[in-house]
């Protein structure tokens, strides 16, 4: 992951400050791509990967309902959480 420039802010016209570079293991089998925008984890917005990792440690279920930006359509990602 890495930080959303303005630039693509605009054109990408989300509100999502991550946008996903490589997808693997759990987040790519949940169906993570490349280029997907992360807007947060339930309905908790976040803003840096640090929140995300943080949130995502908070978050008690078996499964982390990631928020996903991918084109103009926003959907859940149910990624398994990591059991290493």
């Amino acid at each position: 992951m890495r930080p959303v420039t303005a630039q693509e802010k605009q054109q990408l016209r989300t509100s999502g400050s991550l946008v996903v570079e490589d997808a693997g293991g759990a987040a790519a089998r949940a169906g993570i791509e490349p280029g997907d925008i992360i807007l947060g984890i339930g309905a908790t917005d976040v803003t840096t990967a640090e929140q995300l990792k943080a949130l995502a440690a908070k978050t008690t279920s078996r499964n982390i309902p990631l928020r996903v930006q991918r084109g103009e359509s926003i959907r859940f990602a149910q990624v398994p959480r990591d059991q290493g």
